[in-house]
């Protein structure tokens, strides 16, 4: 358990914080301008919370989209959860893809760290192999590291993971401290519906004696979306058909093939041409499909466990270029739509409120070992967000890796600035860009490698700490799982 440091002062400035909305933190006090790596976080009395913990993933969800941030799409679920919780608006993965997102989340370690970061179509196939066509390899998370759940279950907690994406089956090693681990879910046609069916199913068969952590994985906002209903078309034809948008020939074919109506018709026979506006569309469908299995969810969790207190966490693994920049999907840029997350936190015993400095997805494991009272391993690279009397802070900071075939680019944001590192840089390609975020909200102006920050440049040039403790594991790619990743876009798929 972690020793009460409560005082006085502390309770007030608690207090001071919950009334005003926003968690105190050094980078609340920095001046206008500066790119210093100011602390970040909310302070917390120090007691420890052995209660049960929900941590909700929705796959590929952009923090920008959703009502409470003011995003167009409808999510009363999430809005309602947001307002009761401790949210972080600006939030950021460590990687733009599921696999290596994920191991992070899982471990505290960053991409370069745990390694689990190659894509299996870049990778070689074992030594002798028949048809190596055949036998496509990918990494696994190493057995050697210790999971966000074995913490839980050395802690004498029941853990649960129930997930719709096959990055996540077991053989690649993401199982690892899970009592019950469903992945029959994971392909691409399983609505949100059904994890929260399966979610409510395991709760009503636990063990009420013991606390629990239940992770669960939806699919919802990753394309394919569901159709576009007619109303929503004809609401928006004509914005939609007045969109001036300049797409390459791939990306058209992307837009047409993830919008279609309710016939499962693309839109583009109907006189719609494809347009980012299109693509958001489709997207914001899928977004508002999780909020409802979400809402689902939420309602459960007050019929299963009634008055009883309860840990929920809702964030995101990454989030989705919608043609912004020219592309559409994730994994291939260090930019706010493919990095930016929302992260929510509804923690008995924690004031609720929105905090602005950045703040990482590998603080998640971190935050929660911190609020249960649980040994943190010392891998463990991510910093927590409540804060005792006294401690540092989360440093204000959040970076970004593991770009698909580029694991050697990296990106650094701070309150202040986002700067990309690409030492891989071709003929023609900037190898810094530097985007000033309170003057360029949408950065989308690179002011280019002269004005990086020279502290920022020597952080991003210094990298991550190595970390040799574990090596990820070789796994060959079953035909079932390829096929499935194959549905889901991310083998073979166009820019």
């Amino acid at each position: 358990m972690i020793a009460r440091k409560t005082t006085a002062v502390w309770r007030g400035a608690l207090l001071a914080c919950a009334l005003a909305w926003l968690g105190c933190s050094a980078a609340d006090e920095a001046p206008a301008g500066d790119s210093t790596l100011a602390s970040c976080g909310v302070p917390w009395d120090g007691e420890a919370r052995r209660v049960p913990v929900v941590l909700v993933m929705s796959d590929t969800l952009r923090g920008d989209r959703l009502g409470a941030a003011g995003g167009p799409a409808r999510t009363p679920a999430y809005d309602g959860f947001a307002a009761e919780a401790l949210v972080f608006t600006d939030a950021h993965s460590a990687a733009p893809w599921t696999k290596p997102a994920i191991a992070s989340l899982f471990t505290g370690l960053y991409p370069s760290q745990h390694g689990v970061l190659t894509h299996p179509d870049l990778r070689a196939r074992p030594a002798g192999a028949v048809d190596a066509s055949d036998t496509p390899m990918t990494d696994g998370l190493a057995g050697e590291l210790t999971t966000l759940a074995e913490l839980f279950q050395r802690a004498g907690y029941a853990t649960a993971g129930i997930v719709a994406n096959p990055w996540l089956g077991p053989d690649y090693g993401f199982a690892q401290g899970f009592d019950a681990y469903d992945h029959r879910f994971a392909g691409n046609d399983t609505p949100g519906e059904r994890i929260t069916e399966a979610a409510l199913a395991w709760l009503a068969e636990r063990d009420a004696t013991r606390p629990f952590f239940l992770y669960l994985h939806y699919m919802d906002a990753h394309g394919p979306y569901p159709a576009i209903t007619e109303e929503r078309i004809e609401a928006v034809r004509e914005t939609l058909e007045a969109e001036a948008s300049e797409l390459t020939p791939a990306a058209r074919r992307n837009v047409a093939r993830l919008a279609r109506d309710e016939a499962g018709k693309s839109l583009l026979g109907r006189g719609i041409p494809p347009s980012p506006g299109l693509a958001a569309l489709a997207y914001d469908g899928g977004v508002e499909q999780f909020d409802r299995a979400l809402g689902d969810l939420l309602r459960g969790l007050d019929e299963s466990l009634g008055e009883s207190p309860v840990a929920v966490v809702v964030t995101s693994d990454h989030g989705e270029s919608l043609f912004e920049r020219g592309r559409g999907g994730h994994g291939h840029s260090l930019y706010p739509e493919e990095l930016g997350i929302p992260l929510a936190l509804r923690l008995p015993g924690v004031a609720s409120g929105r905090v602005s400095c950045p703040v990482s997805l590998l603080d998640v494991m971190a935050t929660l070992t911190r609020y249960a009272g649980l040994e943190t391993p010392e891998h463990d690279h991510g910093r927590p967000l409540l804060l005792r009397q006294g401690d540092p802070g989360s440093g204000g900071l959040a970076i970004g890796e593991a770009v698909i075939g580029k694991p050697g680019r990296r990106a650094l944001v701070t309150a202040t600035h986002r700067v990309v590192h690409r030492p891989d840089a071709k003929a023609g390609e900037a190898r810094w860009s530097v985007f000033e975020r309170g003057a360029d909200p949408g950065e989308r102006l690179d002011l280019g490698e002269a004005r990086v920050p020279a502290e920022l440049r020597e952080r991003l040039l210094a990298g991550v700490p190595e970390w040799e403790g574990a090596s990820p594991s070789a796994v060959p790619m079953d035909a079932e799982t390829r096929e499935r990743l194959e549905a889901l876009g991310y083998l073979g798929a166009e820019p």
